[in-house]
């Protein structure tokens, strides 16, 4: 598989992806975020995780580009006391609903090209992860899926991680389980789009998980500069 611009190569139809430099990681501080104590109800204007595709579709370069999320590996270093479950909610809309407050993450190209003739990419994502508060809905807001990702609280040090896709080959021993997989569907932002992921939880915890954040995405439809 190429793509507009044919620099893009996928090893298959499994999670190998490409070593190109449209493959981008975002981690958040190892020590973890602050999220809602007591997000017990979904609402669309507090959020965990927020994207927002700023490319446009006028012009070269940078723009006109569609973000693949691949993966995002959550993994607990407080514990969400009095919870009794966790769940994820996705939605996708078209204009930017970050307002105020969590960390902004830095994406990084996961690999840099000096070549004669090639410019290495402005990334499009916009990436925030924590206690976030959201714009209001937009009337072309859509729910995308729910997740339902643990059964009780959190450990320290324990952790899921959301695969957008298809599952990695491979068993689990669920009696030594310590890191939950969750496949999701494939969920591509356009330009000019928006997708939030927010946690509810049942049993108003008296503490969040404070979660650390590792995000893998794609860019594609990048034209050479």
């Amino acid at each position: 598989m190429t793509s507009n611009s044919g620099m893009f190569h996928q090893l298959g139809g499994d999670m190998n992806s490409s070593y190109v430099r449209n493959t981008f990681t975002a981690i958040s501080a190892e020590a973890g975020l602050d999220s809602k104590d007591v997000p017990t109800a979904f609402s669309a204007t507090a959020a965990l995780f927020n994207i927002f595709n700023q490319s446009v579709s006028a012009g070269g370069g940078d723009n006109n580009v569609v973000i693949v999320p691949r993966m995002l590996n959550l993994i607990s270093h407080q514990v969400n006391t009095n919870a009794t479950d966790f769940r994820l909610h996705f939605y996708r809309d078209t204009s930017d609903r970050y307002s105020t407050g969590g960390t902004e993450l830095t994406p990084v190209v996961t690999s840099f090209d000096d070549s004669s003739g090639y410019a290495n990419y402005t990334v499009s994502a916009e990436i925030f992860a924590g206690e976030l508060t959201l714009e209001s809905a937009g009337s072309d807001v859509e729910v995308l899926w729910r997740a339902f990702c643990k059964d009780e609280i959190f450990a320290v040090n324990e952790g899921f991680t959301i695969v957008w896709g298809a599952l990695p080959s491979g068993s689990i021993d669920a009696a030594a389980l310590t890191s939950n997989i969750i496949c999701v569907p494939p969920m591509p932002i356009g330009r000019g789009q928006n997708l939030s992921i927010h946690e509810v939880v049942a049993g108003a915890q008296s503490a969040d998980a404070k979660l650390q954040f590792q995000f893998w995405f794609e860019e594609h439809g990048h034209n050479r500069v």
